[in-house]
Order: C-alpha cells, then sequence, then structure tokens
C-alpha cells in the first residue's frame, strides 16, 4: 500500500493518538491535528515532525505558545493531549 521507503512526516509517542500534516502555502505554516483515542488525557505526548531544522513560532490550538526542540532536522514537542488538539507551526 505504502510505497517503498514510505516516512510518515508526523509521528506521537502514543499508538493511540492519530495524527497528520497538512501544509498551507499563505501563510507558510503546518497544521497537525492531534486525535487522542486513547480514551484518557495523555500528561506527556511527544510529537516529531521531521523536515524541520528552524520555525518562527509553534502554538497549541489549546495550549498556545509552545517551546520546540530541534534533533537534526526533526522538530520535537512535549504537550499533554486531552481528545484533541492541533499545533500550528509557523514557517
Amino acid at each position: 500500500f505504502l510505497p517503498d521507503g514510505f516516512v510518515r512526516p508526523v509521528e506521537c509517542s502514543e499508538r493511540l493518538v492519530e495524527t497528520t500534516c497538512i501544509d498551507t502555502a499563505t501563510p507558510p505554516r503546518l497544521a497537525v491535528p492531534l486525535i487522542n483515542y486513547t480514551g484518557e488525557p495523555i500528561a506527556s505526548l511527544t510529537v516529531r515532525v521531521r523536515g524541520l531544522r528552524k520555525v518562527k513560532a509553534v502554538r497549541s490550538v489549546v495550549q498556545g505558545k509552545l517551546e520546540p526542540r530541534f534533533e537534526g532536522g526533526t522538530m520535537v514537542i512535549t504537550l499533554g493531549l486531552q481528545p484533541a488538539d492541533m499545533l500550528l507551526i509557523d514557517r
């Protein structure tokens, strides 16, 4: 189904969190929806977004401004997650 060598652009530390990455040209932003299917709040979820070495700003729709860290070409964010949230990443 997926091509050889396919790598997910976004990965989460919890298996039952669904996510994707929506790229917008104007403004240059990524939207990363996070849906929690565990049935319980997640105190500390780590989200990795590949292909980002720097960003202008990152915010959560629910929690506000977040401070990312970078590991090579991957942006890493850690946050709590209730049923749902969305990361907005300004590039």
